[in-house]
């Protein structure tokens, strides 16, 4: 739980403390706070009667909490098959981009910051229960006291390539338990190169229907029907402007020899990343 999958929060962790639910802390939450939520809820009742309108700030606060849950809901720790507001974002232009949905929970967080300071009509207590919102944040939060250092992998099997670089899975880190960075994003830090999941991607490449074709010809067995499959990813991406397609660890299924046959073997391979030329024989 508590931010569990990078690409959105864990369902719980907008508003069950850290500390409850015995996860393993890490720098991916949107935790709103118990304190705050109390508060805002205390400071809307308030507004209401004063003849203020609260509703704005609340619906508000709604839609981007339930955008930071990503693109599938994830609840403790379990990924579910129920749509989101972020899944069916991901099928528009542009939007389709976006990633770190989670970060939509600070955004929820600063609205419901007005409706909180309605909470107490004294400056004294309001000093003190904003304190005290502080201090929830700060220690029943998911985010842990010290962040982790990941250390920079600069030789690596990517280094030295020229030109945009597609790359499978296309989010990171795959959901393991105590990585702190991803994965590709620390590889491009020393070969320099656009990629397909970084924001520095060639501007309107579509890429998703490459990488869906490829990602499905790798659960396909060694086949006829799989080589054609990646063969038609492959050629999709060159005509975006790729010319490398990265294959990083863990990725489910055994169909890479799909791969092989329509690309050719990879033309580097190490620390269990392959590399293939989206020019080679198809």
């Amino acid at each position: 739980m508590a931010g569990a999958w990078r690409e959105g929060a864990d369902l719980l962790d907008l508003f069950v403390p850290g500390p409850l639910t015995g996860a393993v802390a890490v720098p991916t939450t949107a935790y709103l706070g118990l304190a705050l939520l109390l508060l805002a809820g205390l400071g809307a009742f308030r507004l209401g009667r004063a003849g203020g309108r609260p509703a704005p700030w609340l619906l508000g606060a709604a839609a981007f909490a339930a955008l930071s849950l990503g693109p599938f809901l994830v609840v403790a720790g379990q990924t579910t098959g129920w749509p989101t507001p972020a899944g069916l974002l991901e099928s528009l232009p542009v939007l389709d981009r976006v990633t770190r949905w989670y970060r939509a929970g600070a955004v929820a967080l600063l609205l419901l910051a007005p409706l909180a300071a309605w909470a107490s009509p004294h400056r004294a207590a309001a000093w003190a229960l904003a304190a005290l919102v502080l201090v929830d944040g700060r220690l029943l939060g998911p985010l842990p006291a010290r962040l982790p250092v990941t250390l920079l992998q600069e030789d690596n099997v990517l280094v030295g390539l020229s030109g945009p670089i597609a790359e499978l899975p296309p989010q990171q880190p795959l959901g393991r338990a105590g990585r702190t960075a991803d994965l590709n994003l620390l590889l491009q830090l020393a070969h320099g190169q656009p990629t397909t999941g970084t924001l520095d991607s060639l501007p309107g490449a579509a890429t998703g229907p490459g990488l869906r074709d490829l990602q499905r010809a790798l659960r396909l067995p060694v086949s006829p029907q799989g080589a054609s499959l990646a063969a038609g990813g492959a050629s999709q991406l060159a005509r975006d402007g790729y010319r490398w397609l990265a294959l990083y660890p863990g990725l489910e299924g055994g169909g890479r020899a799909n791969l092989d046959a329509a690309l050719g073997p990879p033309v580097r391979e190490d620390g269990g990343i392959a590399v293939y030329s989206l020019s080679g024989p198809r």
